[in-house]
């Protein structure tokens, strides 16, 4: 039982190192603390990730690419802004990609 035990928690180790997402934040002053902090640069992506195509083969292509990840984790504080099929032009989101689309 003991030895189950340990081979199930080994496993979700290994799970856990194989399945590591980039850390994405969405509020702006949160994003510059932690830069400030960790003295990493922030990388703003605009995306559309549910309908925009060149943004789902970014995401595909260079967000889940390991180097990316490996880079990212030690390099960069990722700010994102997902704009949904449809916007409420009153959102938060909406807001934030008008302040940031041309930084």
């Amino acid at each position: 039982m003991r030895n189950l035990i340990n081979t199930i928690y080994f496993l979700y180790l290994v799970q856990l190192g194989f399945s590591q997402e980039v850390k994405m934040i969405t509020d702006w002053n949160k994003a510059k603390e932690l830069a400030q902090k960790e003295n990493k640069q922030i990388l703003i992506i605009l995306t559309g990730s549910e309908w925009c195509a060149p943004c789902k083969k970014m995401d595909k292509n260079v967000i889940e690419n390991s180097e990316f990840k490996e880079y990212a984790e030690q390099n960069l504080i990722i700010f994102l802004i997902d704009l949904p099929n449809v916007i409420d032009i009153n959102s938060k989101v909406n807001k934030d990609y008008k302040r940031f689309e041309k930084k």
